[in-house]
C-alpha cells in the first residue's frame, strides 16, 4: 500500500510517541493516522491550556455534570 507524503511523515511521529508500535493493521488503515493526529493535536492544545492555568471553574464543572445527568436521566 502506498501512503501519501503527509501520512509517511506522521508514521514516525506516532511511533515515537506511542507506547505501542504501529502494527500492520494500522498501516493498512490510513484513516487511523488522521484520528491519531487529531488526538495528539487536541492533547497538545489541552496541555498548553493547562500550562497557562486555563481550567474550568467549579461552577462550570457542576453545570456540565448536571446537564449530562439530566440528559442521561431522559434516556
Amino acid at each position: 500500500m502506498r501512503l501519501d507524503r503527509k501520512s509517511r511523515v506522521s508514521v514516525p511521529r506516532l511511533e515515537g510517541e506511542e507506547t505501542r508500535s504501529l502494527g500492520s493493521s494500522r498501516r493498512r488503515n490510513p484513516p487511523a493516522l488522521g484520528l491519531n493526529n487529531w488526538q495528539i493535536n487536541e492533547t497538545e492544545k489541552a496541555l498548553a491550556e493547562a500550562d497557562r492555568g486555563e481550567f474550568a471553574s467549579k461552577t462550570n464543572v457542576r453545570r456540565t455534570l448536571e446537564k449530562w445527568a439530566r440528559l442521561g436521566a431522559n434516556r
